[in-house]
């Protein structure tokens, strides 16, 4: 399997990197009309869409013979599918945080109630998901609201994450979706401090004094995960189609081209010198405090029964009220 690595920061490499991630993102907008129509049967989508892909009955699927997990994505995938249907993680990243000329202790804060401070030159991650982001925070600085996961939020949690969001976007000086963007606003100081990838850091430190940090109150992140349409009429097939794109050869490979920490634990072995180093890959103690991508369900995924909370659709709603 030859797939190109993500090893120049170069601009050429920086475009072409954008054209695939672009590529893809219209791809995946389309996952679940593709399944409504009978045309899918095998899937890499991201968390946001799991709820609605195991609607179109995206059925559960077991691990692939040898393919160790990385400890965090067995966690994360396997012990959560009261939620969603079993998965097999493909790739993983967390959301964290870039900033110019970085400070030795930071805090979310910096790009919540601190925002003020470096007003206009603010960017955030243009997605309702992004509102876990604001409800870490709040569950770290605020626990009298009773946040337990940030992707478990009744209404008054949900309100309160929404107004920290509202109060940030005053100094919001772009939303970014669109990873050149985002590395072109790094690198002439439109933009100093935010959420990020770190794909785009890897991208952007090469002509900028770029670094990102883990920030002490953890960070969101997510693993793109493979799932196997109930109905398809070829599970044997897709099976061993997830046998090979999980074995340490092609999942370095993936990784590498992708961006990401590989989840088989033994692709770290074939990957290029430093990448997984750079990617916190195998780092559990990393790990654990990243809280990785869940779709917001009614039913509360800390455990709570005496409250209903609120759904991905609720918080596309409220994405679009922050936004204006």
């Amino acid at each position: 399997m030859a797939v190109e690595p993500i090893a120049v920061a170069g601009p050429h490499q920086a475009q072409a990197f954008q054209r695939r991630r672009r590529a893809i993102s219209q791809l995946l907008e389309n996952l679940v009309g593709i399944f409504q129509t009978g045309g899918g049967f095998l899937v890499s989508a991201e968390p946001p869409q799991h709820i609605a892909l195991v609607n179109q009955r995206v059925g559960r699927s077991r691990q692939p013979s040898g393919a160790p997990l990385q400890f965090r994505f067995a966690r994360e995938n396997f012990e959560r599918s009261r939620v969603v249907a079993c998965k097999y993680p493909r790739l993983g990243s967390p959301l964290r945080a870039p900033m110019r000329a970085v400070p030795s202790v930071w805090l979310s804060g910096a790009v919540f109630d601190g925002a003020s401070d470096y007003s206009g030159k603010v960017t955030s991650y243009d997605s309702p998901i992004y509102i876990a982001d604001a409800a870490l925070y709040l569950m770290k600085t605020q626990p009298d609201l009773g946040i337990k996961d940030p992707y478990a939020l009744d209404a008054d949690q949900l309100a309160a994450a929404v107004d920290l969001l509202k109060a940030q976007r005053e100094h919001v000086g772009e939303y970014w979706s669109d990873y050149l963007k985002e590395i072109q606003a790094f690198q002439t100081g439109d933009s100093v401090i935010g959420t990020t990838w770190q794909v785009i850091v890897n991208l952007a430190e090469a002509d900028s004094p770029v670094k990102a940090i883990l920030p002490e109150e953890g960070a969101t992140g997510w693993s793109d995960t493979w799932m196997i349409g109930a109905d398809t009429e070829h599970p044997n097939c897709s099976y061993a189609w997830l046998n090979h794109i999980t074995s340490p050869e092609a999942n370095a490979a993936v990784a590498e081209w992708f961006g990401e920490a590989p989840a088989n634990s033994k692709a770290c072995d074939l990957t290029s010198e430093g990448f997984c180093d750079s990617y916190h890959a195998g780092d559990e103690a990393y790990a654990e405090q990243i809280h990785y991508w869940t779709t917001p369900i009614e039913q509360c995924l800390d455990g709570r029964t005496d409250v209903k909370c609120t759904t991905y659709q609720e918080w596309t709603q409220a994405w679009t009220e922050i936004k204006g």
